[in-house]
């Protein structure tokens, strides 16, 4: 569920920059969550609440496209909240350029013992194993 809530959003942010038919269909497809998945009570009351203010079909392209101008962003910042309140996803961490370059060493390193371990290398089984374990774990400090 958690896939389908982000490419929702990021229909919904692709809307603020072209608000097209296709895009507004395709995000009323990607919303129609609780068909596909289940759901506690309070996403599925909180998204229904976020749905109804979506503008009806009715109003034509015109008017669909004006909604997207003059309330989408609201609506999408709206969603992003919703999604980050229940399923604590799509966060904005803001992390500085060293936190940056961190995570990506750790996710090289992650990488490289993947790779190695999916090869045909010279690791015991129990040293596998515990490489296996300890993957994307905390880095902990001595």
């Amino acid at each position: 569920m958690d896939v389908a809530l982000i490419r929702a959003l990021t229909l919904s942010l692709t809307l603020l920059k072209r608000p097209e038919l296709e895009q507004i269909l395709e995000l009323g497809f990607a919303l129609d969550l609780e068909r596909r998945f289940p759901m506690e009570e309070g996403l599925k009351q909180a998204l229904q609440n976020l749905k109804d203010e979506l503008p009806n079909s009715a109003q034509g392209i015109a008017g669909l496209q004006s909604w997207w101008t003059t309330n989408g962003q609201s609506w999408a910042n709206q969603f992003r909240n919703l999604i980050v309140e229940h399923r604590y996803i799509a966060q904005d961490w803001h992390f500085n350029l060293a936190q940056q370059n961190l995570l990506q060493q750790y996710y090289t390193t992650n990488q490289f013992l993947v790779e190695c371990i999916n090869s045909q290398c010279q690791v015991n089984a129990m040293r596998r194993a515990a490489i296996l374990e300890a993957l994307l774990l905390p880095i902990r400090k001595p």
